[in-house]
Order: C-alpha cells, then sequence, then structure tokens
C-alpha cells in the first residue's frame, strides 16, 4: 500500500479506464495478458512516484505466445524487457522496439500489476502519460533506412540495422498496430529500392519471397555485397508484409494502403519478382464491386499498350504476360467482357494482341483458347513461341500461355 502525502490536489488511485485510455486496444489486451502471466518481475514504487519493472518471457512463456500469434519467429531464448513510469510527469522507457512508436504492452503491463498490487496512486490531474505517434507517415522509416545504407561501414552492420527495423515492424504487429507496422515495411522497402537494380539481383529477392522454391541457389540466400543485402532485405520485408496483408483483419483505411502498396511493389520488382506475392493480394481482397473497382484503377493505367516480342525482349514479354494475366482476374471479377470483346476483335492484328488473348481465355476454361492458339500459329507462322526450340518453350510457360 503506498499513498503520497505530498502530492497535491487530492492524489487519484490509479484505475485500468485510466490505462485503457493511455493507448490502442489491442495494446491494452496484450499488456493484461502479459500481466496474467505472470512474467513481469522486480517491480518497485519509488516516494518521488516512479515504478520500475522488468519481465522475463522465458522459453515456456515464448512457446504459447508464438502458438496463438502467426509469422513468430519459434523462440530459442528468453527475452528481458524493463520498464521505467513516472507516475508524476508521466515519463516512460521500454527497452522493447515499440517503446519506439507508443505505449507498449510491457508497460501497461506495469501499470495494471501497479493498479493490482501496490494501489498506486497518481496527481489530480489524471495519469500525464501522452502517446508518441501521431498521424502514421512511411517517411520516418524510408529515411532511417537511407541512413542506414549511407553510413553502413559494413554489409554486416547495414543487416543488423535493417534487421532492427524489420523487428520494430514485427513488433508493431504483435501489438495490434498493423497500421504502423504497414508503415515501417513500406517506408523499408522504398528506401532498400531507391536507386537500386534491383532487377539485376532478383534472386536475391525471390530467394526470399519464393524461399521454398528449389530452382533458388543457396548462394542467394547468404548476400555477400550491400546491393544484394538490399535486394535480399527488400524480399523478406514483401514476404512478412504479404504475410500481414493476408491474415490480419483490418479497417478499410489500412487495408486499402496495403492493397495499393502491394501494387506498388508488385510492379517495381516486376517481372523477376513475386508475382506471387500479388496472388496473394487478390485472394486479400474482399470479393465486392467496390474493391475490384478500386484494383482497376490501380491496375489498367500500368499494362503496356503493346506486348514487346518475345524474341526480341523476353524478359519485357514476360512482364507484360503476367500484367495482364492479374488484368484479366479482375475483369472477370467485375463480369465486365469489355476486354474480352477487344481481344476478340483485334486477335489477329498482331501476336501480341492474340497471346493476351489466349492468356484471358486459358484463365477463363474458356472452351475455345485451344482454337484460338491453333489460330494463332497459322495466322503468324514465324512468331511461334511454341516452337520446338526449348528456349522459347519456356518463354511461353513462364508467360502461362503453354
Amino acid at each position: 500500500m503506498c499513498v503520497y502525502d505530498f502530492i497535491p490536489d487530492r492524489p487519484k488511485r490509479l484505475t485500468l479506464r485510466r490505462i485503457r485510455d493511455l493507448c490502442l486496444p489491442k495494446v491494452f489486451k496484450r499488456g493484461n495478458q502479459i500481466y496474467g502471466w505472470g512474467v513481469i518481475e522486480d517491480v518497485g514504487l519509488t516516494r518521488d512516484g516512479t515504478l520500475t519493472g522488468m519481465t522475463i518471457e522465458d522459453m515456456e512463456y515464448l512457446i504459447e505466445l508464438w502458438s496463438t500469434m502467426w509469422e513468430m519467429e519459434e523462440p530459442t531464448s528468453e527475452r528481458v524487457y524493463r520498464m521505467t513510469v513516472s507516475l508524476q510527469t508521466g515519463k516512460w522507457h521500454c527497452n522493447c522496439p515499440y517503446s519506439q512508436v507508443d505505449v507498449c504492452s510491457h508497460v501497461v503491463a506495469l501499470l495494471i500489476h501497479a493498479v493490482k498490487r501496490l494501489d498506486a496512486t497518481v496527481p489530480a490531474d489524471d495519469l500525464p502519460i501522452r502517446r508518441r505517434s501521431s498521424k502514421p507517415s512511411l517517411v520516418p522509416y524510408r529515411n532511417e533506412t537511407l541512413r542506414i545504407l549511407e553510413h553502413a561501414d559494413s554489409v554486416e552492420s547495414a543487416d543488423t540495422n535493417l534487421t532492427d527495423l524489420l523487428e520494430l515492424a514485427n513488433a508493431c504487429r504483435m501489438e495490434g498496430d498493423t497500421t504502423e507496422a504497414l508503415m515501417v515495411y513500406l517506408g523499408l522497402t522504398e528506401g532498400l529500392l531507391y536507386g537500386l537494380d534491383y532487377q539485376a539481383y532478383s534472386e536475391h529477392i525471390i530467394a526470399q519471397m519464393d524461399f521454398s522454391s528449389d530452382s533458388v541457389p543457396q548462394s542467394t540466400r547468404e548476400p555477400k555485397g550491400m546491393d544484394e543485402l538490399r535486394a535480399y532485405m527488400f524480399g523478406v520485408a514483401g514476404r512478412r508484409m504479404e504475410k500481414m496483408i493476408f491474415c490480419t483483419k483490418m479497417e478499410y483505411e489500412p487495408k486499402m494502403a496495403c492493397l495499393t502498396a502491394a501494387h506498388r511493389l508488385f510492379m517495381m520488382t516486376n517481372p523477376w519478382g513475386p508475382s506471387r506475392f500479388y496472388s496473394y493480394l487478390l485472394a486479400t481482397v474482399p470479393r465486392t464491386e467496390k474493391y475490384y473497382e478500386i484494383m482497376r484503377r490501380l491496375h489498367d493505367p500500368l499494362v503496356p499498350a503493346h506486348t514487346p516480342h518475345w524474341r526480341e525482349d523476353p524478359i519485357g514479354f514476360r512482364a507484360t504476360m503476367n500484367v495482364v494475366h492479374y488484368q484479366s482476374i479482375i475483369y472477370l471479377e467485375l463480369r465486365d467482357h469489355s476486354l474480352l470483346d477487344f481481344y476478340k476483335q483485334h486477335y489477329r492484328d498482331d501476336i501480341g494482341t492474340c497471346m493476351r488473348y489466349i492468356q484471358y481465355l486459358r484463365y477463363k476454361r474458356h472452351k475455345d483458347a485451344l482454337a484460338v492458339k491453333k489460330e494463332c500459329r497459322r495466322l503468324f507462322p514465324d512468331d511461334d513461341p511454341w516452337s520446338s526450340d526449348p528456349n522459347t518453350v519456356s518463354i511461353a510457360r513462364l508467360a502461362g500461355i503453354k
């Protein structure tokens, strides 16, 4: 029992309601969980109103937490976080990553402990803690990424500091602050790709975005140079962001930010980047006309007017076929036949339009797909991507028009 006889104007007892008002709802919920797990130790309350404590999240606790949270690395050791809160000034500190953004669940757990175990009091003008976060923005995280890359004295030091940003994003997600986690991922990916010839290091992106693929050489999972590291870390951030989009329930605003960001990332890394990433994006879109209309507005301006020739520009050809494939999905979901009608009218004009038409029909599983393919080979005998040449067969397969 501790009551401050020197606090003026009738000190008030600290309450759960006051604590709840300090933080995000999910942060309070998780703080209450941490308190319930009984991992808060060395709690102290000094005469000047300074509350101190620590959480020692041991293996048993971490495994339980890991089993209830998605996209956490399997725990290998205990984690220790130290917290300090001044009930007089409102200043607080915790050494967890999320405390850089806002009041964290560890501080909340310590305050709940103070309410339930110490009967702590606060000044009459209430607990003067102020949240640190303002309007979410990716700019600080993009600038921090650029600063890390500019001042790193080695690949190892850059790797360590970039990993800290990934851990911050993960901490935001664990605290339920998905909007801030998204800002971290977006700022990080923008900074990593700034000025980078990402297609030259595409295999390092794919190594993380498609880490289960047997075709990805082991060397791409161990970047040696700075540019390789940037591409590799972009892949890591992209994969984690993909899982967050796919697995987290979001309100309209953050969901639209995720959709726009994922679309941007797909286009930036095309064609050697993670088309699988974009497939997940489309799977997360609610099956309503509203969302698909938004996706059409995002997508249509980025679809090339002409298909590059598969012999002269195989990379551009594959990229265009990927983009057309997803455009076809959107139009089919909207039950809009204008794109199909256009292809049907013009597919005999050039092989590029013909191949777009075939791809659309194949995705729709239309019975005419095979017939149009045969007609295409007759119409354009010198531009046959299905010839016996193994390279051209590979191009057709990669473009989804085999």
